[in-house]
């Protein structure tokens, strides 16, 4: 059987529109859910969510197969924090705010979540 690689920390900056309007809803769940999967416990995702007008915001430049993808998303990136905390049992650490002057484009939060070190008191698996 082979052996799954771990990692301390996933950076997922600037990624997830990207992987959403190509992907769909379950292509972005399944994206959090192998993240997971990779993390060694008490690991951390460190996550650059793009916001949703962003998606539309030169949606006319795309072919018409990532428009109709867009057209159906309905787990909009304000909706992946519970997704992360409520459905895969991550812990928020926190909300790391972007210097004032950042670039347009790279001036969005990160959010850092860990992976918990063992069982939850839910029974949900820290794994």
């Amino acid at each position: 059987k082979k052996k799954r690689e771990r990692f301390d920390v996933v950076l997922m900056l600037s990624v997830t529109k990207w992987i959403h309007i190509h992907a769909g809803d379950e292509g972005m769940k399944n994206t959090f859910r192998k993240v997971k999967r990779m993390l060694k416990r008490g690991g951390r995702l460190v996550l650059e969510p793009q916001d949703w007008r962003s998606y539309k915001k030169k949606s006319h430049t795309f072919p018409e197969h990532v428009k109709e993808n867009i057209r159906k998303i309905e787990f909009k990136p304000d909706m992946f924090d519970a997704f992360l905390t409520s459905e895969l049992g991550l812990v928020r650490e926190r909300q790391l705010t972007p210097p004032a002057g950042a670039a347009k484009g790279f001036d969005r939060p990160l959010v850092v979540y860990r992976k918990e070190k063992k069982q939850t008191q839910e029974g949900k698996e820290g794994e």
